[in-house]
């Protein structure tokens, strides 16, 4: 089930010009937590709620905010951090 959506969200990946077996591990493990925990997952590309699009925003946007506190006070632990959560955010708003 899962590589069904790897393969229906590659079209993203090569527009994005990433390493595309490097993004598709990490979707991978982020879907893995997802499941986990009752987060949804789509199948297909498509629109989100805009409940839930508002919720992606604002996750990413505290972690930006939380990484340019880190960089102000030049914190490199922080930084590295808030890095990983901002990579966390866009791959799980992928899914």
């Amino acid at each position: 089930m899962y590589l069904n959506r790897v393969v229906t969200w590659s079209w993203l990946i090569e527009g994005l010009n990433c390493n595309k077996k490097h993004m598709q591990k990490e979707l991978e493990l982020v879907n893995v937590f997802h499941e986990k925990f009752n987060v949804p997952v789509l199948k297909n590309p498509s629109l989100i709620a805009k409940d839930r699009y508002d919720l992606r925003y604002s996750l990413m946007e505290e972690e930006v905010r939380e990484y340019l506190e880190g960089a102000e006070k030049g914190d490199l632990e922080n930084i590295a951090k808030e890095l990983c959560d901002i990579l966390y955010g866009v791959y799980g708003t992928i899914l």
